[in-house]
Parts: structure tokens; sequence; C-alpha cells
């Protein structure tokens, strides 16, 4: 069952973009959240096995066993960091110190090191780029880890905000007629097998619109910027509207693969959405024409993927590419990536190097599949291994269904897609000319390249000062929305 498309059946027939609670339009909120929860969900029947990766940690033997008595000192010296953080948290790091600027930039959780620092693959090379024109607030969304030391220097975290929120009144009940919607949806999916706990899903993406909507009004009035950028609209939805009551132009930069299929990214074409930023800033014309977002073309300008622009020219392609393959595995299909990676060595019988690249949850695994991966002669690459100068030093890609299988075409790569029962999600890829399905390793084809202008309709090449460019026209544009 296509949850997607039952959920879009159901959210005609029972209206529920017209249905709000204490002023949120609740399904612009919800529609994403529900989806992901029913896919998370099996529809009766449905017996089909899953695979699954065990997370490496500390088991709960070892941790009992590590307890010891409390150290003084050490408990002095963990109070005294703990004040240091709130300290930084409320004056250096707080978005809402620092008087006005032009920009107001949310940025995506940091989760990659780049020279020993930790960067924001999608905001921090576009920060750099507008701090050349503009006063830049840049904001980390994730208040948790807080990863350093960070790439950006003045870097600001939402943690203060989150605090801000909390003095906001929550929601409290659904009304009658939510009530209704809520039963109505609920015996929608029911029918088709998925039990998904509707109520407390919306409850909670409500109560955080009534907490954070004041909160981002009350940060853009202070800041008074020009734009306010973001890099997850699905997480950002207040934002957006608060941008839009005060005029504010707001901009999303794409940061993974939009397509048909995927709610947060898939919206009906006669309609127009209060939540959805004014601008979407995409890679390359071939994810905006492979979806369905609320906006004309106009507003949906190729601007590229700064990072991967730059990381394409840190690595180029290796001599020696030819002799070398290289599977990207991902949990859901790693046996049958494995199982063809196998099949292709007994195929190519040492005529070339094969490499697996792990997912980084299947990292330090030693089940059977890496053992036997070993055996077959496979390298398995270290954890430490970067992606992109792997994918520079493989003239050919495999894998099953990845962010990576797209960006390895931006290195000359034409990807072979492995049918493990999630190709569908690739498919657009195979449609475009840039990849090539196969179900055995006898129809593996080997160093194989994507003809340029596939290359270009996936990842734009622009310069600092286009982008710039289109920066501007959409501050100037979206001044007169």
């Amino acid at each position: 069952m296509n949850i997607a498309e039952h959920l879009k059946r159901l959210e005609n027939d029972l209206d529920l973009f017209d249905w709000r609670e204490s002023g949120a339009p609740v399904w612009e909120l919800a529609r994403y959240s529900v989806a992901l929860a029913a896919k998370r969900t099996r529809p009766a029947g449905d017996k089909a096995s899953e695979q699954t990766t065990r997370k490496q940690g500390v088991s709960s033997e070892t941790i009992s066993s590590m307890q010891t008595q409390p150290d003084n000192h050490s408990s002095i010296r963990r109070r005294v960091e703990r004040f240091r953080k709130r300290l930084t948290l409320a004056t250096k790091r707080n978005p809402l110190r620092g008087g006005r600027c032009d920009v107001v930039l949310f940025g995506h959780p940091r989760r990659k090191l780049e020279n020993g620092r930790w960067i924001d693959l999608y905001a921090d090379p576009v920060a750099s780029i507008l701090r050349k024109a503009y006063d830049v607030r840049f904001i980390e969304m994730d208040w948790i880890p807080h990863q350093k030391p960070e790439v950006s220097k003045d870097l600001r975290y939402i943690d203060g905000l989150r605090r801000e929120a909390r003095r906001f009144k929550g929601f409290d009940e659904f009304s009658t007629a939510g009530n209704a919607k809520l039963k109505a949806l609920s015996d929608g999916l029911h029918e088709v097998g998925f039990e998904v706990d509707l109520s407390t899903i919306v409850h909670k993406e409500i109560d955080r619109w009534c907490r954070w909507l004041p909160t981002y009004i009350a940060l853009l009035e202070q800041l008074s910027p020009r734009a306010v950028v973001l890099v997850n609209s699905p997480h950002l939805k207040a934002l957006v509207s608060a941008a839009r009551q005060l005029g504010i132009p707001s901009i999303e930069l794409q940061h993974g693969s939009p397509t048909v299929g995927k709610l947060n990214y898939d919206f009906p074409a006669d309609r127009s959405f209060e939540t959805f930023p004014d601008f979407f800033f995409c890679f390359g014309t071939f994810w905006t024409e492979g979806s369905r977002l609320p906006l004309p073309p106009e507003r949906m300008p190729s601007v590229g993927f700064q990072y991967l622009r730059d990381r394409v020219s840190l690595y180029p392609e290796a001599a020696d590419a030819e002799r070398r393959i290289m599977t990207i595995s991902q949990p859901n299909c790693r046996a049958a990536l494995a199982e063809l990676t196998l099949a292709t060595a007994r195929r190519t019988d040492g005529a070339f190097e094969l490499l697996w690249k792990n997912h980084p949850v299947e990292e330090g695994m030693q089940d059977e599949t890496a053992r036997e991966l070993e055996l077959a002669g496979v390298r398995i690459l270290p954890p430490s291994t970067d992606l992109y100068e792997t994918i520079a030093s493989a003239g050919t890609i495999i894998g099953g269904f990845s962010t990576a299988l797209y960006e390895s075409v931006a290195f000359g790569r034409r990807p072979q897609i492995v049918a493990t029962g999630y190709e569908d999600l690739m498919s657009e890829l195979v449609t475009a000319d840039a990849a090539d399905l196969v179900r055995s390793a006898d129809e593996l084809q080997f160093n194989q390249r994507p003809r340029p202008d596939v290359v270009e309709s996936l990842f734009a090449t622009r310069s600092d000062a286009e982008f710039l460019e289109y920066f501007a026209k959409a501050i100037e544009q979206g001044a007169r929305l």
C-alpha cells in the first residue's frame, strides 16, 4: 500500500486542508508526520520481514559495572561546566543578542568533520557566500550535541528560543469538528491496515505551532531581517508563517531529495500553503521538475550545491579509477547489495578492486555479511574514509538507494541501481538517463558516464557571484509578494 497516495486521497475526501485548531493549519503541520508514522506501521496481513541493524553501544551490564562512588572533584567540575555552557548559551550563542541583521539563517544540525571542524554541509558554505554582501545571523537547529569546534565562528544556537517558546501557552483540546476529523482520518487509515496514534501526533504538531509561532514573530520583529533562510522546512513551518505575517520573504535551501511521494515536497496543485517558504533554492532543475512544490518556476532557481561543488574540485578522478568498483551500502538493503557485490567479485575474477562503503549506522558491524565480503576479497572501507574521495577513486558505483548515488553523478559516475525493493525511490534518476537499474551482477555496466546535460540538471554549477545574484532577486521579488 502506497501510504502517500492513500493519504492524498483521504485529505481530498475529508477536506483536511480546511481543518484549523487554535488558528493553526492542522493538516499542513501534520501530514508529513502522519505519513512517517504510517510508514513505520505494517498493514494487516503483511508479514514481509525487514532487515534491521543493531546499534553498537555499551550494554547495561557494562554500564552497571562502570558505576563507582561519585568523585566530588569531578562533580564540581561538571557543575562549573554546566554553568559555563548556560552562560554561553545565554550570551555569545543567544540568537536574540547582537542587534539587527540582514539575513537570519536557520541551518541543519552539523554532522561532518571538515579539516577538524564540524560543518553543516548545506548552510555553512551558503553562509560564507552571503556574508560577502549581508550581515548574517546563523542559527543551528539542533539543541542537543552542539558539535564543536564548528566552522562558523559566530554560530548561534536555538536553545534560547526554545526557552522562550516554553513560556507560551500550548494547545489544549481538539474542537468537536477536530475530533470528527481525527476519527474520520483514523478510520480511513484503519481500513487499509494502518494503526497510527493520530491524536498524539496531531496534538504535538499544533502544540509546537502555538508555542513557536509567537516566539519566531518576536525574534523576527527584534532582528528585522530582509530575508529568512532555512534548510529544513518541515520542522520550521511556524518560522515560515511568522515571516509571512511580517512581510519577510523566506527561502529554503535544498538539503535532500524532494520527490513525488514525500509529503513534505508533494502538494496539491490547486492550493497555496502558508507554511511553505516563498522560494526554494534547488540543486538543479531535476529536483523541482520531479516534485510537486507549491511555487511557480521563477521562485525555484537552480543555485547548485556549494559544498558538493567544492568537493568535486577537491577530489578529481583517480588515474586508476576504472579498475575500481565501490558499493555504497544502506541498512535496509544491506544483504541484497552484498549478494550482488559477491556475485560481481565472482564475475570479474580479480579484474577489479572491489570496495564496500558502510552507511554510518553500519560502521563497526561484524556480521556474517561483513565476513563474507572480506573472505571474497572485498575491501570494507574504514569509517574515517571520505565518501566523496572514494567516489572519485572508483569508476563504477553500485547502490540501492542513497543521496550519495545522486551525488556520484556530480563526479561523472553513472550509478548502478540494484533492484532491492527500494528502486522506486531512485526511479527518477534512471528515467533521467543518469543511472542504470540492474537485477543481477551480469547486468552491471562498468565505468559508464552520464551525459553532461544530465549532470547539470541534478547539480547546477554556480559561482558565488551567481548565487548572490539569485539571492538579491529573491529579496526584491519577495518584497512584492
